[in-house]
C-alpha cells in the first residue's frame, strides 16, 4: 500500500456528509422522536434466510463496499480487513497499529471508497495518529486526526 497525505475533495465529502448526517440527528426536535418507543426484534427468519456466521472481525468500527464486492472492515486498533465472496482474508490489507492511538473514541474509525475506484483504488481512511509517540488527551501532545488517501492493491482490491 501506498500512502500519501492528501485529502482530495471525495475524502472532504465524505467526511462533511457524515458531519452533517451528525448536526442533522443532533438538532432534531424532542417532538419528532416517538416517547417510549420500543424495537422488537422478528421473531425469526423470512423463509430462505439463514443465520449464519461466517466470520468474526475484533472491534470493528466501519465497513465499506467496492464496486467489485468486497467488504472493507475498519477496527479499533488499526487494522483493514478485506472480505471476498463471504470469506475474511488471512492477513489486514491494511495495519496502522503501530502509528494508531486506539484508546477511548480512537482509533481507525472510518473508511470510503472512492467514487472511481475501479480505476484508481483509492480508499481514504479516518483514523487518530500517534504524532508525539503518546496517547495524551488535553495536551500539546495530544493525537491527531487525519484523514488519509491509500492505493488498494494486490489480493485487497
Amino acid at each position: 500500500m501506498r500512502s500519501r497525505r492528501v485529502i482530495t475533495r471525495s475524502a472532504i465529502a465524505c467526511v462533511i456528509a457524515g458531519g452533517l448526517l451528525a448536526a442533522f440527528a443532533s438538532n432534531l426536535p424532542a417532538s419528532a422522536l416517538v416517547p417510549d418507543a420500543t424495537i422488537t426484534p422478528a421473531s425469526g427468519l423470512p423463509a430462505g434466510f439463514t443465520d449464519d456466521l461466517l466470520f468474526s472481525v475484533a472491534n470493528p468500527t466501519a465497513v465499506a463496499f467496492t464496486p467489485n464486492g468486497r467488504m472493507l472492515i475498519t477496527t479499533d486498533a488499526g487494522r483493514l480487513r478485506v472480505v471476498d465472496n463471504g470469506t475474511l482474508l488471512n492477513q489486514p490489507a491494511l495495519d496502522l497499529s503501530a502509528k494508531i492511538c486506539s484508546d477511548d473514541e480512537r482509533g481507525m474509525m472510518g473508511v470510503a471508497v472512492d467514487p472511481n475506484f475501479s480505476s484508481n483504488k483509492f480508499i481514504y481512511i479516518f483514523w487518530t495518529f500517534n504524532k508525539f509517540d503518546q496517547c495524551a488527551v488535553g495536551t500539546s501532545k495530544t493525537p491527531v486526526n487525519r484523514v488519509t488517501r491509500y492505493q488498494l492493491g494486490g489480493n485487497s482490491q
